[in-house]
Order: structure tokens, then sequence, then C-alpha cells
């Protein structure tokens, strides 16, 4: 796992927790209920600067021993996978293993399509991730 910056990791137990794109009114919010401790983590933008030519999705959650990778998306489908295969390559405590969702929140139409289908099997396999793709002003729902 690659080294944290301080300044770029808050802990909060606030009851909703929106990760927001900044250049764009795109969000995706998830509900805390038991407003427990969640560790919210900017990649891109702070722990991944405009120098850094890595791809890497925009935010790391953490809760309940879950990580939650999120790459906000105006519609490049391609390219939000390849983010978030790196980001949970570098970031993940275990990429192989560790229980993990990964979002895709689109500005646009979300994919609803074979090569999604695929792509969702193969993070099941390759990361023993969810892959959840959405349009909609969805909230996930954190719990242990």
């Amino acid at each position: 796992m690659t080294e944290l910056n301080s300044a770029c990791v808050r802990i909060t137990q606030d009851k909703q927790i929106v990760c927001r794109d900044p250049g764009t009114a795109n969000t995706l919010t998830f509900r805390n209920p038991t407003e427990s401790a969640v560790t919210l983590i900017q990649l891109d933008g702070c722990q991944l600067t405009q120098y850094d030519s890595r791809n890497r999705c925009d935010f790391l959650l953490i809760a309940f021993a879950r990580e939650h990778f999120v790459e906000l998306k105006g519609s490049n489908f391609a390219h939000a996978i390849t983010q978030l295969t790196c980001s949970i390559e570098d970031f993940s405590r275990d990429p192989k293993r560790g229980a993990k969702y990964a979002f895709v929140k689109f500005s646009n139409r979300a994919p609803n399509t074979t090569v999604s289908q695929k792509w969702k099997e193969k993070f099941r396999v390759n990361y023993n991730a969810v892959l959840i793709l959405m349009s909609s002003q969805q909230t996930h729902l954190l719990q242990p």
C-alpha cells in the first residue's frame, strides 16, 4: 500500500459523507447512520498531484474494514476502469482478497452493456470487489 499524505486524509463520523468532483456537480453520497468513524482519502488532486501522471480514482473511503474506491466520471468508462484498477493495486491493504467496492458515478448515463458485465466479473474475481456503476443521485449505505 502506498504511503498516504496526512493532508489528504479526513476521519469523519458524519451521517452523510459526500465525495464531490470539484470541477463538476458530480457527487456520490455515502450514508453513515451509525455515525461510525470513516476514513476519507482524496487521491486525485491531493494524494496525487497534477504532476503525477499515474491513473488513480478520486477517493478512497474506508468503513467497517471495507474499502470503497470512488471514481466520479463524465462518460469515459474505459478510463474509469483503468483508474480504479490502478488505485486498488496501489492503495488497497489487500488488493486480491480484502472486501471492497469500486464505484463509478457517471455524470451522464451509466453503461449497461456486455462489456460492463464482464468488468464486474473481473473485479469480483481479481480484486474481491463489487463494481457498481451509477448515474443517478443514489446513495450507498455504509454498514458493518
